[in-house]
């Protein structure tokens, strides 16, 4: 009864997600909204006009590869098909593609959550909206606009840099040598997934984080070899959660997307004292804990999903099934 109940539902979603996709993914041009752009650039009454046209072409291609990853993410049990379109957006150092790296990825996070937090419409910030008028002594109208025109128009801050001047000291680590070799499609589908996946753990830092507190986020970017190396990215901040090790609302997304890709499955392992104990692989995806009201996040990345000259062919091989 229960197993029919899951398949039903499963049916339910995938129904539903065959449907965004038609909805959202067929029906948005996004290179419409590119071609006015790069008509208004060269007028000087229209040059700010141009480029909020811009973001919005750029947000509008990631929309549509996450909807059409989402479909493929629960179109298939194996994930094969959501892989392809993460390798497929892997470059070279060299590549005449137009590329992206991931502080600029970061960065587009920051930015795309920043406009949240200063949408007066959207409520589920409403307690870090006020913090943040009550703590830099002016409006939402004029953080919007001091946001706007040093970040969005100007390019005199970075999104992250204009949070740590606003919000609270936010501090992101050095790349490891592994992580400064990830390059990615501009706009493709690598850049739409660790987009979303990024500003998703950014937002619930801004929601959930104690903002009493100086600090507001550690980043810390690290690597860890063994068959092949893990990209691990660690996020902390404040909060004022008990110690639990509950993942939090909206990071279920991210830990099923990292179980499809790093190919991660449940699997019995045996303990020094020759029990069996069933190991979720969780350690390989999405880690969360908190403690001493320091919620921690880590993400793990296989490095040949991201790294073009770390590639496995195909990613035939399951790291996973190897020592079971």
């Amino acid at each position: 009864m229960l197993y029919q109940r899951i398949q039903r539902y499963h049916h339910n979603l995938l129904t539903q997600i065959i449907f965004l996709k038609f909805l959202y993914a067929d029906t948005l041009f996004p290179e419409t909204i590119h071609k006015v752009s790069e008509e208004l650039k060269n007028h000087i009454d229209f040059k700010e006009n141009s480029l909020i046209l811009r973001k919005a072409y750029h947000a509008e291609v990631l929309v549509k590869h996450q909807a059409e990853m989402l479909r493929a993410k629960h179109g298939s049990e194996s994930g094969f098909e959501f892989r392809q379109y993460i390798l497929s957006d892997r470059l070279e150092e060299n590549s005449k593609d137009d590329s992206i790296r991931v502080r600029d990825i970061l960065d587009s996070a920051a930015e795309s959550v920043a406009g949240r937090l200063l949408n007066q419409k959207f409520g589920k910030l409403r307690i870090v909206r006020k913090y943040l008028e009550d703590k830099n002594k002016i409006s939402l109208d004029k953080l919007r606009n001091d946001f706007e025109e040093r970040v969005f128009f100007n390019n005199k801050l970075t999104a992250i840099e204009w949070l740590d001047e606003k919000l609270g000291r936010t501090r992101i680590g050095e790349l490891s040598p592994s992580w400064n070799k990830v390059i990615a499609r501009n706009d493709g589908y690598a850049h739409a997934l660790l987009q979303g996946h990024w500003g998703e753990l950014l937002f619930n830092a801004l929601k959930y984080a104690d903002h009493e507190k100086s600090e507001f986020l550690t980043l810390k970017f690290e690597e860890k070899k063994e068959e092949f190396t893990w990209l691990q990215m660690i996020w902390e901040n404040p909060s004022a959660k008990k110690d639990d090790n509950s993942s939090g609302q909206g990071l279920e997304g991210i830990e099923e997307d990292l179980r499809q890709l790093n190919e991660v499955g449940y699997r019995l392992i045996m303990k020094r004292d020759d029990t069996l104990e069933m190991d979720d692989g969780s350690k390989y995806s999405l880690d969360i804990e908190t403690k001493k009201n320091i919620f921690r996040v880590k993400l793990s990345y296989r490095s040949d999903l991201l790294i073009l000259e770390e590639s496995v062919p195909e990613l035939k091989t399951n790291y996973f099934n190897q020592n079971t």
